[in-house]
């Protein structure tokens, strides 16, 4: 714990580590709070205290930025939502322009699209701001793909490249120029359907697919509609015939008709016996619990455990018909 709260204090002094420290660094401090709840009440204390500051009027980007970062980690996002609303509700609008990239998502999840169009100014400045970071994040991701392949080179004309050793030294990074892209293109379409501006949403979607042909994309205006004002009722089914116009025919559909049951040769039809108690030892007995049977009735029954019993002995009595099995008194006539 002590090691956490040392590296968060001092590295706010070196640029190259606010990605860690905002993200990395908070995360496995959660992940450390939920086993000591110590450091879970010393990570609480620094968010409060940021929160603290920014309702006080001392706030500042960077300070936003951790909270919002914290809030994120301990699935407090209702906290950063309520920090902005007081931004946005301050004289300082200064600082809640800065803020606002942060929390663009979090107001469009809770339908405050309104609020995110005082932020956003003309949405095709917005969209060509879109376009040129994407450009941007694409060449990075092309120079980087030419280093891999110089390092690639360079390894094999050193004799290092081999089966044992096959991978390049620098490590290739995630490409997610285009993921980012479409990601913010529909979101800001979303905005622009939320306070009913369809004209530039279609506009910025058509500009959007001559960039990059994206299935999210082309379906972007559609689905922000169906995000914001539901699913569009489906017509009925069963309407009226408007006047001038020809009833359509209603075909009835005919009743299902089950098959007739089938018919077994004479030899194999037994006829359902009744069911008995278990191990009942007086079959004709009046008591209750025991139900009787008449003597043709125990007859039937007799045959048929004689049966059973035949074809589990003989391994070919299964393939005669009841008939052709001899009962043993009068297995003496059989040729």
């Amino acid at each position: 714990m002590q090691r956490q709260i040392w590296y968060h204090n001092h590295s706010t002094s070196d640029p190259s580590q606010l990605g860690v420290r905002n993200s990395f660094a908070l995360a496995d401090w959660v992940e450390l709070g939920r086993r000591y709840p110590k450091a879970m009440q010393a990570l609480l204390e620094i968010r409060d205290e940021n929160e603290r500051k920014i309702y006080s009027d001392e706030g500042y980007f960077d300070l936003f930025m951790e909270t919002a970062s914290l809030n994120d980690e301990l699935g407090h996002q209702e906290k950063t939502y309520a920090l902005f609303k007081h931004l946005a509700a301050s004289s300082d609008q200064k600082l809640a322009q800065q803020c606002y990239p942060i929390v663009e998502g979090l107001l469009a999840s809770h339908g405050d699209y309104e609020m995110c169009t005082n932020y956003i100014g003309d949405p095709e400045k917005r969209f060509k701001k879109l376009q040129d970071q994407w450009q941007r994040s694409k060449k990075w991701e092309q120079q980087m793909d030419e280093r891999l392949r110089a390092a690639q080179k360079q390894l094999q004309s050193n004799g290092m490249a081999s089966a044992s050793w096959p991978q390049p030294a620098i490590p290739s990074p995630p490409k997610l120029a285009d993921k980012t892209f479409v990601a913010h293109t529909r979101q800001l379409i979303e905005i622009l359907i939320g306070v009913g501006d369809r004209t530039d949403a279609e506009k910025i979607q058509r500009e959007a697919i001559l960039l990059l042909e994206d299935p999210a994309l082309k379906s972007a205006v559609a689905d922000a509609e169906r995000k914001i004002h539901g699913p569009k009722p489906s017509p009925p089914q069963n309407r009226a015939p408007s006047s001038g116009s020809a009833a359509l025919p209603i075909v009835l559909q005919p009743p299902d008709v089950q098959p007739p049951p089938p018919v077994l040769p004479p030899g194999n039809v037994i006829r359902p016996l009744r069911t008995l108690p278990f191990r009942q030892t007086n079959l004709n007995s009046s008591a209750p619990g025991h139900q009787a049977i008449t003597p043709a009735e125990q007859t039937a029954l007799n045959e048929v455990e004689r049966i059973k019993r035949t074809q589990e002995t003989n391994p070919i009595a299964h393939l005669l018909p009841p008939s052709e099995i001899s009962s043993p008194t009068n297995s003496t006539n059989r040729p």
